[in-house]
């Protein structure tokens, strides 16, 4: 049985010229929570909140006497230099139990430490982790109720990594949320600000996040954690714009884009720069083959040359694929400073896309950031024959992926798909390949 699969050739990797889904809007604020000292930009309390491990975590530690209460909530505010009017609001958080998630228009000067003093709205998991909830404060800093409840959905659970996005302008405002590990969207709703009888009424403020550290065995507290944060101006972008846009995002337009890479694999010299795990690639006639393989189910081939090919944000990779006959297909943002060869083929710290096993289908998905499998986003149905020559693209801006899929001969699209996902914002560029050899 021979080891060759099949070839690949004309690899190229480039850049997207814009950036950004709203290019026009302006960041106000940004926090990756990778530098600890930021938690001086928030106001804590009811709990304390500490960044470790690139992340906002909310401690186990009370800082009032909650004795009288059933539950304990803690809310953390960023302290803004001015107030936020019209803007947009995107943060994702990871290992949620309950009752947590983003608050908005914030009263600043009005904030305390009574159960709801967050003096706003939320926008958060329910109390059995299975949807999405609009509430808010009332003018006393009490909880004055939900606004909207949301649809039980599949992808809203216990420990769910889940995207809040939110958009305030002109005294309306508009929800989004989505999960970060399916890119299926969970919740959409837009609101009027004090649009429902005895609504309390916060028409801009500041932002921040709120949390249940404690429900009988429901234990948000050093679980719980928030990244990624960014507010942005909403200048340009209407409330509706914002909305659909979450909801099913824009394909990647990758018309307009500037070369910044490319190996034809005319020369076996042209892959010295690539690392090469659980398998050997070599340049033959012109082709890119995969012609040994180890004991894992698959084969890594990722660029590891020079250091600003391997931080690549927003770009674009391509290949022409032949013969396929088995599972495999283009990483992009591969994190590639932590694969360290450890026999696990699915350790390539990025995005895939990719054709199945039988070589039919074309799909999207990820790693994870302990090495393993992330998951899929979406496959198609069968779209080609096994042995077919296809062209693969895969491109990310910001937190938006898309991966096309067409015919060589034809030009042909075959197909073509686009989520959203934050997990991976920067990384190299690469192959994978499973070992396994039809048998037919």
């Amino acid at each position: 049985m021979r080891k060759v699969l099949f070839a690949l050739c004309t690899f190229s990797v480039a850049m997207l010229l814009t950036f950004g889904i709203f290019a026009a809007e302006t960041v106000i604020y940004a926090n990756d929570f990778s530098d600890a000292a930021t938690i001086a930009d928030f106001k804590q309390y009811r709990s304390e909140w500490e960044i470790r491990n690139g992340a906002l975590y909310m401690t186990s530690v009370k800082t009032v006497d909650d004795a009288e209460k059933d539950d304990h909530f803690s809310h953390i505010v960023y302290q803004s230099q001015s107030v936020l009017t019209d803007y947009i609001l995107e943060v994702d958080m990871h290992g949620a139990s309950t009752w947590a998630g983003p608050i908005f228009n914030v009263q600043q000067s009005n904030v305390n430490n009574n159960n709801a003093g967050f003096f706003g709205y939320s926008l958060t998991m329910s109390k059995n982790a299975s949807f999405c909830a609009l509430g808010c404060a009332d003018a006393y800093g009490d909880w004055r109720g939900n606004i909207h409840l949301g649809k039980e959905s599949d992808d809203v659970y216990a420990g769910a990594s889940l995207h809040f996005a939110i958009i305030v302008k002109g005294g309306k405002v508009g929800l989004a949320v989505y999960n970060n590990d399916t890119g299926k969207t969970v919740y959409t709703h837009t609101y009027g600000i004090g649009s429902h009888d005895n609504d309390a009424v916060f028409v801009e403020g500041t932002v921040g996040f709120r949390a249940l550290s404690e429900l009988g065995e429901a234990v948000n507290a050093d679980t719980l954690h928030f990244d990624n944060l960014v507010i942005t101006t909403a200048t340009e972008t209407t409330v509706q714009e914002f909305v659909d846009e979450i909801n099913q995002p824009t394909p990647i337009d990758t018309s307009g884009i500037i070369p910044i890479y490319e190996n034809t694999f005319d020369d076996p010299v042209d892959i010295a720069l690539f690392k090469q795990l659980y398998g050997t690639w070599e340049v033959i006639g012109g082709k890119l083959w995969l012609t040994d393989v180890e004991n894992v189910s698959n084969a890594l081939f990722i660029y590891n040359g020079r250091k600003e090919l391997k931080e690549l944000t927003d770009y674009v990779v391509d290949v022409d694929m032949y013969n396929v006959q088995t599972q495999a297909g283009l990483i992009i943002r591969s994190d590639v400073s932590r694969i360290m060869g450890n026999m696990k083929g699915d350790d390539f710290y990025g995005y895939l896309g990719y054709v199945s096993y039988d070589g039919t289908k074309g799909a999207l998905g990820r790693g994870d950031t302990g090495g393993d499998w992330g998951g899929m986003f979406s496959a198609s149905d069968s779209i080609f024959l096994p042995g077919a020559d296809i062209h693969l693209q895969i491109a990310a801006k910001g937190n938006v992926i898309s991966y096309y899929v067409t015919d060589i001969e034809s030009g042909k699209a075959l197909y073509s798909t686009t989520v959203r996902n934050s997990q991976w914002e920067a990384g190299s560029f690469g192959l994978r390949m499973n070992t396994k050899i039809r048998d037919d």
